[in-house]
């Protein structure tokens, strides 16, 4: 079929577009699948980044924690997971390396918590002069409010608990728009699809138009797919709507909704009112088209979205070629720099006030740091 894009008084008038969406790239014309992550308006990079950046003289740094798996730094505050069942959240200074508090005992009993929280899903915001961090436990209905200034002030876990947003086992990420609002994306009724909502006090959903692009992806599988370990001891199954789902992230001073796909390569920012959406193509040349991916091996996968007042940062794994990077990005689709990073480094974070870069290879414990601060200062520009 030949999708012509023809133009009348400087407007593009788009053909076919009950199959297809078409966007163009100076003389290139790219076809946005019908059944894709992606919104209309796309970035394309095709993987050429501004900046290459070579990590140098990195320095081994040794907390004296056992079993750190996982890394979030929010400021000059590192926090770690560890099996510790004394606290399985430690929080260490990325300034003098020395940690300073460990929290969220696991138990059954008065203050304890069947499953600690992943780091690297806690959303940090203030609010009556504390500094706050709340996340969605492991199994998708109890959201944390753990407010880490009386924490750290007490010695001791200070946390609430926000149940009443979702009761939902299938609840996949929630977090705080603002004080009454909340983000929610759950597994869609039939597994093959996401659905995303803001609910407030009066405990409706509204799904505002990004929301309601992003849900109509579908995986087109009829049943999910069986899986066991090699030894044959266990089995499970994995969910069809695994392919589109990620680090889906919300940057309140910038009114942003970042998600990054697990396998698929668009990147979809955008505004809860829906005023702003936008789209990268952060892998190849074209977006996924979801029939055509969903059937073949990925050829990468991205982890670790984080976000920063001025960028926000994605490794990805490529695995044919045991290759990761740190992908960077700005809020308004551009590619701005790369670094290549150890295969094994699942987790990153930067200390922007000390100019450095902290990476983690949970399989060897190896924490370490790199002088980037020239890197940021051109970042931050």
């Amino acid at each position: 079929m030949n999708h012509n894009v023809f133009f009348q008084s400087g407007l593009a008038v788009w053909v076919s577009a009950a199959l297809f969406m078409t966007a163009s790239c100076g003389k290139e014309e790219r076809v946005i699948p019908a059944n894709s992550l992606s919104f209309d308006e796309v970035s394309y990079i095709d993987d050429m980044f501004p900046v290459e950046y070579e990590l140098t003289d990195g320095e081994p740094v040794d907390l004296g924690i056992l079993g750190i798996d996982n890394m979030y730094l929010y400021d000059t505050l590192m926090f770690f997971n560890t099996p510790d069942k004394s606290g399985g959240v430690s929080v260490v200074s990325s300034s003098s390396h020395k940690e300073l508090g460990k929290f969220f005992r696991t138990g059954r009993g008065p203050g304890e918590v069947a499953f600690p929280p992943f780091v690297n899903n806690l959303q940090i915001y203030r609010k009556n002069g504390h500094l706050y961090a709340s996340a969605l436990n492991i199994t998708g209905n109890i959201m944390y409010d753990f407010d880490v200034t009386a924490s750290l002030d007490a010695g001791d876990t200070v946390i609430d608990k926000v149940d009443s947003v979702v009761a939902d086992p299938f609840a996949l990420k929630l977090f705080r728009i603002d004080s009454s609002r909340f983000f929610v994306c759950k597994a869609g009724e039939d597994r093959n699809t996401l659905y995303r909502y803001i609910t407030g006090p009066d405990g409706k959903e509204h799904v505002p138009e990004p929301m309601q692009r992003l849900n109509s992806a579908r995986v087109t599988k009829e049943e999910p797919q069986s899986q066991q370990s090699e030894d044959g001891s266990v089995s499970f199954v994995i969910p069809n709507f695994n392919i589109l789902s990620g680090d889906i992230k919300y940057n309140p001073s910038r009114g942003l909704i970042v998600e990054v796909p697990r396998e698929l390569n668009s990147i979809n920012i955008y505004s809860p009112d829906g005023k702003y959406m936008k789209t990268i193509c952060a892998v190849g040349r074209s977006i996924d088209n979801i029939e055509q991916v969903q059937n073949v091996e990925p050829v990468f996968r991205s982890s670790k979205l984080t976000l920063y007042p001025d960028f926000f940062a994605v490794i990805y794994k490529f695995l044919e070629e045991d290759r990761g990077y740190i992908r960077i990005f700005s809020y308004e689709g551009d590619a701005l720099a790369q670094i290549e990073i150890p295969s094994g480094v699942n987790s990153f974070g930067f200390d922007i006030r000390n100019g450095s870069l902290y990476t983690l290879d949970s399989s060897t414990e190896a924490l370490m740091r790199y002088a980037v601060g020239s890197l940021l200062d051109r970042l931050s520009e």
